[in-house]
This record gives C-alpha cells, structure tokens and sequence, in this order.
C-alpha cells in the first residue's frame, strides 16, 4: 500500500520535536554540579532554632573538592551547631573550615585526592553535604547569600571535578534564600526524608520533575494528536482507493 508522504511529514516533524525537547533538559541535569539550600525558605520563631541542609549534586561528574561558603547577617542569626556529611570526602581540612557567629561566614571543604581514594559522584538525588542549626536572635529577614565567582579560591563557592586541570563544575551562583523571623505563626514542620532532618515549613517544589514531567506530558499528547490525525487520514485514504459497490438484485 502507498504510505501518504503528508502523514510521514508529519509524524517526523512530532517525532524531532519531542526529542530535541527532552534532550536538553537530560543534558542540563547531567552536565554540571550544583549546590542548595534545603529548604528554600519558610517561617521560623524568634528565639527558636531551625535547621538547614546544603545538598550537593556533582551531575555525572566525579568530584576532587566541594567548597561551600554563604554568609549571614549576625545581628539576625547565629549557627549553633554544623555537621558535616563525612562519608562524601576523604578528608575535611580544619583550616578550611569557618563558623563566624561574629562577621557572619560559614564555610566548609571536603576534597579526596585524585588517585589516592574514593572520589565523589552522586548516585541518584542530592546528597546533604552539610547540616546547620541556626537561632533566630531577631524579628524580621534571614538572608543566607551564597560566595560565589566561578573560581577556585579559598573563601569561593566550587565544586571541581577530577581531571588536569582541574575544573570547577558549578558554572553558576546557587540561589540564595531567605527565612522570615516572626514573634509566633502556626508553623509546622513538613514531612520530609530521614536525611534531611526538622525543618520549617515550606512550600518545596521538584523544579526538575516538573520540567522533566511536563515536557514527557506534552510530548505524549502530540503523540496521540498524531496518532489520530495518521489513523483519520489513513481512512480517507482508504475510501478513495476503494470504492463502495450496492448490488442490488433485480426482482422478477
């Protein structure tokens, strides 16, 4: 049977459409490093304590150092007690490790040398990189702000990747985030995954499942708008190709 070149056309132009949308969403989740804070803002009480994570995700990358450094205003804030997820690195240099409750600067490294051990590479979601629990001292803002300028430098966010040279992965700033300290608000902590410990509450959105999600979403409906476009017209193809015939039989 002769295949209609318009239903081909068409199909071809669905078919291209679907892939180059689902392929650079791929390659931007795999490509480079990230860092955040979890979670990305919320309520906490004047006078209490609320904790938060910072996750890293090395894409497909295997990992040399993370460097995390953000600062704080003092006057608003200070951090009671930081963790450190050890199994990620091998080693946790302590000159490179800052609390300042004073000027208002966190920053801890964790790096394996290449060769030597282990490196890091995420397997699967975010890992907690490290844990901060912070006092709310006043009413009003929180703002955590990332450092940040793209180099390997000692009070630099980075995350380099293993190679020669060496490459810092985190081609972008993080987002920074901001809490809001209130006098007394129903707040009340989500429910979260056992990693990510007591947090405040927020409204915390999967930006990447959703993109992922809604391109696949659109994709499937140009699909079935194809299919049955291709189903419609093979029909019509078919009517013209063959005739219908009524024998009618003569009565004696």
């Amino acid at each position: 049977m002769k295949v209609n070149k318009k239903v081909l056309s068409i199909f071809f132009i669905l078919f291209s459409f679907i892939f180059f949308m689902l392929l650079p969403v791929t390659e931007s989740f795999a490509a480079s490093g990230s860092l955040s804070f979890y979670p990305i803002g919320g309520y906490v009480r004047k006078g209490e304590d609320f904790t938060v994570d910072v996750k890293i995700n090395s894409g497909s990358e295997s990992v040399t150092l993370a460097r995390v450094v953000f600062v704080f205003d003092p006057d608003m804030v200070e951090i009671v007690q930081a963790d450190k997820n050890a199994s990620l690195f091998c080693n946790w240099p302590t000159d490179q490790q800052t609390v300042d409750n004073t000027n208002g600067v966190y920053r801890l490294t964790g790096y394996c040398q290449s060769g030597e051990g282990t490196l890091y590479k995420t397997q699967g979601e975010s890992d907690v990189f490290t844990r901060i629990k912070f006092r709310a001292l006043k009413e009003g803002k929180i703002d955590f702000e990332w450092e940040y300028s793209g180099e390997d430098l000692p009070y630099k966010t980075v995350i380099m990747k293993d190679g020669s040279p060496t490459q810092n992965i985190l081609t972008s700033a993080p987002t920074n985030v901001t809490f809001n300290s209130v006098v007394s608000a129903p707040i009340t902590n989500p429910t979260t995954p056992a990693n990510q410990g007591s947090t405040p509450q927020t409204n915390v959105i999967d930006t990447e499942s959703l993109v992922i999600g809604g391109v696949i979403a659109f994709g499937s409906i140009l699909v079935l708008v194809g299919g049955t476009l291709m189903a419609s017209w093979g029909q019509k193809a078919l009517q013209k190709k063959y005739k219908t015939f009524v024998v009618v039989e003569d009565k004696d």
